[in-house]
């Protein structure tokens, strides 16, 4: 099967450090369960990891911002292919909220600092009640 891809993360801790008020919404275009599928905590800090299980024109709302989620090897053998979005409601969007940092520990980047950059209404976020 396929290596898992992308790193356990919850999306609100360095280096990514979403919107405290972020919602995931995981959109899966096949049917996922076992090893093809997304693996998650039910609440933050639980550690009681399972698949999420979902079936095409089915969606997953997760808090993947203190929840850590990750995927595993595909044992299966159905390809998972899927898209996730991410939604935080306007009362609890801080527009000077940190946003995600870089450490420059790529190639050629070894000395450079860490940048921070907040994610803004407008620059990254967009408000669909306009």
């Amino acid at each position: 099967g396929a290596p898992p891809q992308g790193v356990p993360h919850a999306d609100g801790l360095e280096p990514y450090n979403r919107q405290p008020g972020e919602v995931n919404v995981w959109v899966p275009l096949t049917a996922v369960y076992g090893s093809n599928s997304l693996q998650c905590e039910s609440a933050p800090g639980a550690g009681d990891f399972h698949a999420l299980k979902a079936a095409p024109g089915q969606f997953v709302s997760f808090y993947g911002n203190r929840c850590w989620h990750y995927t595993v090897a595909n044992g299966t053998d159905v390809t998972r292919v899927s898209f996730d979005l991410r939604c935080v409601p306007l009362e609890l969007f801080d527009n000077e909220h940190c946003g995600p940092c870089k450490s420059g520990r790529g190639r050629d980047q070894a000395d450079q600092p860490v940048v921070v950059k907040p994610l803004r209404m407008g620059e990254y976020y967009v408000d669909s009640g306009e």
